[in-house]
This record gives C-alpha cells, structure tokens and sequence, in this order.
C-alpha cells in the first residue's frame, strides 16, 4: 500500500504541477493533527473496505469512491459554482490512469455555461505489466482531447523523464539502487533562457531522506548566467521516528518537533516560523495529544503566538466498552462541538453526527459511511 501511495504522489504531482514540491514523506504526522479520528483516519480499512464516504458540513461537500479491495478511486468536491472530479485507474497494483474534470455550474453571471475543464494521463503497458510511455493530454473547445505531455519510464516502472509536447518544460528523475530518488532536475526553456531547478537528497541507513537542497542555475544562450540554492530540507530521527524537521529558503526557516509515548503514538508536535533576517517569530503552532492504553483520550491545539492572541481548541474522547471511538466534545473560542459516532450491527462505522452549541444550535450529519 506504502509503495502504491508513492506512485500515486509521484504521478499525480508530477503530472499536476511539473514537480514534487516537498519530497519528505513525514506530512502524515502533521496532517494527523487536524482532523483527530476522521473516516479514513482510525478505521482505514481495519475492518471492512469503503465502498463510498460522504462529508457535508463545514466546508464543501465532498464524496470518495474505493474499489472492492480499498483502492481510491474517484473524489468529487461540491463548490458553489463548479464541481471538481479526480479519477483514478488501475491495472494491478499500478496506476494507469488519472483524470481531473472542472464543471461549471454557471458564469458568474448566470448565463452562458462555461465548457468543462478535462485533463488525463493515461501509462500504456504491455503483456507483462511493465510501463512503456505515458501520454498527458487536455480537452480542447472543439470537445478533441490535444496532447500535452509526455512521460518516460526506465525497466524497473520508474517515472525517469516527463516533457510537454514544445520541449520547453522537461523533468528529470534520478535514482539509486535502492530505488530512492536521489536527484530531480526540472527544466524550463525559451528561445534565450533556460531555467534549471535542480534538488538533490541525502539518505540514513534506514533509507529515510535526512536532506534535501534545491538550486536553481540560469542560463542564457547556453551559458550558465546564475546558480544559487534557494530551499533546504533537514531531518533527525531517532530510532527511526522523526523528532525534528527544519525547512529553509531564502526568506523564512520553519522548525518543527516531535514528541512520542513509549507506544510511538505522536503526542505532541510543535511548528516554530521565523523570519531570517532578524530572527522574529510569525507563526507559532502547537499540538498536543494524550494516549491511555493506546486509545486517544485528549488533544489540544494552540495556534497563534500566544492564547490570547491565537485560536485555540481541546478536545476529549470517549470510548465504548469495545474501544471504538463513541464521542468526542470539542471547544474552541467559538463554542462547543459535539461528534457522536454511529455504528452498524458488525461494529463499523457508518455516520458521524455533529452538535454546535454556539448562538444557534446545530445538528448535522457530517460523515455517512457506505461498505461493500
């Protein structure tokens, strides 16, 4: 699953936005913060595959389709004017197609209906499985599907090499034996210049990434006019759990450390951002988390430089006697929240229901949980 999530990311951000942006895989820990307990979080498969998960409440509605044996395959976010769909293909365990559509609902004006937005790319493999070519391409106002894109793979299915069909943007990607990236090297040219953003990584025995540094170097007419480093990524584990992460560029450093329990649950995670001309601190966020016999009892988070000045909230958890999670009771400088967890006869999950206490109180479905 870990190595079907990483081509996931590779051919997705790759095929997205032209490059990786941030290439330590440690975001999880971060991201585990914000939405303590969520479907997809705590019952990820523990029990029985989604066959389909569906949010509403605070933000916009959005539903995520798997396939009978877990595989993401399809999210569709609801927005007040469009609606935005990825689909993801498979052919065993590699991705072989993935397709954004952006539809409109309406102009702004109410009016004309704007044309869908459609791009997808599509890896062709032959009899054995192996990956041969990958071809990106973006429909066009005549309804035709125009190539965009181009991507190329070496015999071991590695992503090597990506260009759009002028040549001006190509992507390189480098790797060791061990099938670590080592090197990218992403290249933007016109008739004159050529930009070259090159980032390399530095690995520990346990083939973690401790290190990483990106370069930009410009070139005029062929001859090389500028090179400087401009982005910095460092990690320290111990016994292979992260404890610290630093990441620079040239105008601001962001720290960030971990905390663990004796049963490796992440307990507190702290995010320091300074400014690095004089030092001063923007931006400061902690996170905290409590743990009895591994079930989350209690979690706090603080965001701001200091409580009266930032946004708060904690948040206690309650148990059933089977150690499912039963409720939790959120308060944050707006009010109180609420979130019962409602379970079928097999002890799966099927809705969560949230309660505000606020100026007006409020009863909402937030999360329905569908099974194969």
């Amino acid at each position: 699953m870990k190595k079907l999530l990483y081509q996931a990311v590779l051919l997705i951000s790759t095929f997205c936005s032209g490059q990786i942006n941030d290439p330590t895989p440690n975001f999880d820990l971060e991201n585990s913060f914000q939405n303590t307990e969520n479907p997809g979080d705590r019952w990820f498969f523990s029990k029985k595959p989604f066959k389909q998960i569906t949010k509403r409440g605070d933000g916009n509605p959005t539903v995520d389709k798997f396939d009978s044996i877990g595989r993401h395959i399809e999210r569709t976010v609801y927005w007040n004017d469009f609606t935005i769909s990825t689909i993801t293909k498979y052919k065993g365990d590699k991705i072989v197609e993935f397709t954004r559509k952006k539809t409109y609902k309406h102009t702004q004006s109410g009016n004309t209906k704007l044309p869908d937005e459609i791009t997808s790319t599509k890896l062709t493999l032959d009899s054995k499985g192996n990956i041969l070519k990958g071809i990106s391409y973006k429909l066009e106002k005549d309804s035709t599907l125009r190539v965009t894109g181009n991507q190329y793979y070496d015999k071991k299915n590695r992503l090597v090499s990506t260009t759009d069909v002028t040549g001006a943007y190509v992507n390189h990607f480098y790797y060791s034996g061990e099938n670590l990236v080592r090197n990218e090297q992403i290249s933007q040219a016109d008739t004159k210049t050529k930009v070259v953003i090159e980032r390399i990584y530095k690995y520990n025995k346990d083939n973690q990434i401790v290190f990483s540094e990106s370069t930009k170097s410009i070139f005029e007419n062929n001859v090389l006019k500028e090179k400087k480093s401009y982005k910095w990524v460092e990690l320290e584990y111990k016994n292979r759990l992260l404890i610290k992460k630093v990441l620079k560029d040239n105008n601001e450093t962001i720290e960030r450390s971990y905390a663990y329990d004796k049963d490796k649950n992440l307990i507190t995670f702290i995010e320091i951002k300074k400014n690095n001309s004089d030092g001063m601190v923007t931006s400061q966020t902690k996170r905290t988390k409590k743990y009895e016999n591994n079930l989350l009892k209690y979690s706090e988070i603080q965001e701001g430089l200091s409580r009266q000045q930032g946004n708060f909230s904690f948040t206690y958890y309650f148990h059933s006697e089977n150690d499912s999670l039963a409720k939790t009771e959120t308060t944050d400088e707006k009010g109180n929240l609420q979130t019962e967890y409602i379970y079928n006869e097999y002890d799966h999950l099927i809705k969560t229901i949230t309660t505000y206490s606020g100026k007006s109180k409020q009863r909402e479905v937030v999360y329905e949980i569908e099974y194969y």
